[in-house]
């Protein structure tokens, strides 16, 4: 089985070239992980118990509008 990420690159669905490059550039770092972002830009569906959308990261959808990528920090 293999070694959970330590960072989490997210790249805008504005930049899919980018992506699929990342994807091939990281492939053999286990310690990495390249996601297109998946998260569409309508309104939060409320979580169970706390009534904010469990994925909501505002700083990173900020940077995702003005930068290309963002890299997460997991561990």
């Amino acid at each position: 089985m293999g070694a959970i990420p330590t960072y989490l690159l997210i790249v805008s669905r504005q930049h899919p070239d980018l992506y699929r490059y990342l994807r091939k550039r990281f492939v053999a770092d286990e310690r990495a992980q390249v996601v297109l972002d998946r998260r569409w830009k309508a309104a939060p569906r409320a979580a169970a118990g706390n009534g904010g959308d469990r994925r909501s990261r505002p700083q990173v959808d900020a940077a995702l509008v003005s930068r290309s990528h963002v890299l997460i920090t997991l561990a």
